[in-house]
């Protein structure tokens, strides 16, 4: 079990979703563990950013008690009053993540999925005391 702090930095390449050619984007986050109910303290959201195809949040978030075979799902929304429209979403194990950060890489850009375009930057980092050795890959 360790802690995850992943960085929502930017996006780039939104869709379009709205009129005049922008986009109102905001990321939801939600870590999931296999055969568990999604649980509150699992999900995320970032601000909205009004008029943007190219938003910048900077927004930090902590998951405690993860592991490796958790999934984390993004997924990027164009905020509308009445409803959402999907800017694309994209669904990684936490596995990726622990193996990219100890090639020595903690940021990285994601490309969304059932996007015409867009892809979200992110940093990333496990808490170091809690990321035991033994961390069990299973």
């Amino acid at each position: 079990m360790s802690t995850f702090k992943i960085t929502i930095v930017k996006a780039k390449c939104l869709e379009a979703k709205d009129w005049g050619g922008t986009s109102d984007p905001y990321v939801t986050l939600r870590l999931h563990r296999k055969g568990l109910k999604i649980q509150k303290w699992s999900k995320k959201k970032t601000a909205v950013i009004k008029k943007n195809l190219s938003p910048h949040w900077n927004e930090t978030f902590t998951f405690e008690d993860v592991h490796v075979k958790d999934i984390l799902s993004l997924k990027c929304y164009d905020w509308d009053r009445v409803g959402r429209d999907s800017l694309g979403s994209k669904t990684l194990p936490i596995e990726y993540f622990y193996n990219k950060e100890s090639e020595g890489c903690n940021r990285t850009w994601i490309k969304l999925e059932q996007a015409k375009s867009g892809s979200i930057c992110v940093m990333f980092s496990f808490d170091p005391c809690a990321k035991p050795s033994t961390l069990s890959l299973i």
